[in-house]
């Protein structure tokens, strides 16, 4: 098992720092909101999907850290009661 934080936690630090602070901590994967409930403070698709240079800065910065996993989640909403009593059962 691996673990992971969402980028979001410490959303007004700058990706960069962002996923260097999380690595010295431990983190070996990172999600990076990317819109919908988690918010997109590290990845805006709709600046990233227009503006070449930020793309690839954005890309060479997640290959930066090497060891660290990105994942790019796009929740539509925050999980639900119901949901949450979904994945109790499942995992009791």
């Amino acid at each position: 098992m691996k673990l992971g934080v969402l980028t979001n936690v410490i959303g007004s630090t700058p990706l960069k720092e962002a996923l260097s602070y999380l690595k010295g901590l431990g983190a070996q994967m990172v999600e990076i909101g990317c819109g919908g409930y988690p918010g997109k403070d590290h990845c805006d698709p709709g600046v990233l999907l227009h503006d070449e240079e930020k793309f690839n800065e954005f890309v060479n910065t997640i290959k930066e850290p090497g060891d660290q996993r990105p994942q790019l989640p796009w929740q539509p909403h925050p999980p639900q009661q119901g949901d949450r009593q979904a994945v109790r059962r499942r995992f009791a």
